[in-house]
């Protein structure tokens, strides 16, 4: 183990996702029912033999796989992760018995401390690819083709509700228009038939005057 952890590619870890339901698990019950002998850091015990196959999902067939590094100091770059996608179910209990009976301090130690809280943060992907030996159901792969549709879709989408959009706005300012027009109306034009009595009087005004009377000379300048 020191000398493989320290080789590229020389360690390979099994990783299962647990998830805490009500039902007990009998295959991870042959290790929790060991915990309080073992509850300080330090200690051992014997476990009498089972098969590991109960701690591992039924479907082995869909795993995710990439290169990483041990979760713990030093963690070296020497792991060959592979995490499989269907899930373990424990009980509550035995999820409870496992957060709280085991101790990260020696037995000799005043004041024990619980192994809590241990994991590692997240760390950055730094160019590896993560395999997967199936296509995940929540992920769906386009061609080029539909790909081209979507975005000419979209485009179109757009340019249809701008169009829609324009129209309203539109309709409107013209219904706004039509409402402001009564109040700017100007006043209305006399009528043609007054119009034409009042030609007609003009005309008999200038029938009534004398046409023989000479019209007066305009004064002609001094010289």
């Amino acid at each position: 183990m020191s000398e493989a952890k320290t080789q590229e590619n020389g360690l390979a870890v099994l990783a299962i996702l647990i998830e805490a339901g009500e039902e007990i698990n009998q295959g991870y019950g042959s290790i929790f029912n060991y915990l309080g002998h073992i509850r300080y850091a330090g200690q051992k015990v014997a476990i009498p033999a089972f098969d590991i196959k109960l701690l591992l999902p039924d479907n082995l067939s869909q795993y995710f796989r990439y290169n990483g590094s041990l979760t713990t100091p030093p963690c070296h770059q020497s792991v060959l992760w592979i995490i499989f996608n269907e899930r373990v179910k424990i009980s509550h209990s035995q999820l409870m018995k496992l957060q709280t009976v085991l101790y990260s301090s020696k037995e000799e130690e005043a004041e024990p401390m619980a192994l809590q809280d241990n994991y590692r943060t997240t760390q950055p992907l730094n160019h590896r690819t993560v395999l997967s030996s199936f296509i995940p159901v929540s992920v769906k792969i386009y061609t080029a083709g539909e790909i081209a549709a979507i975005v000419i879709g979209s485009l179109c989408g757009c340019i249809g509700l701008a169009v829609i959009i324009c129209f309203i706005v539109k309709t409107i300012r013209l219904t706004s228009s039509w409402d402001v027009l009564p109040s700017i109306r100007p006043a209305p034009q006399p009528r043609l038939q007054d119009m034409a009595k009042e030609s007609k009087e003009d005309v008999a005004l200038k029938t009534t005057t004398n046409p023989t009377k000479p019209e007066e000379a305009a004064p002609q300048p001094e010289t």
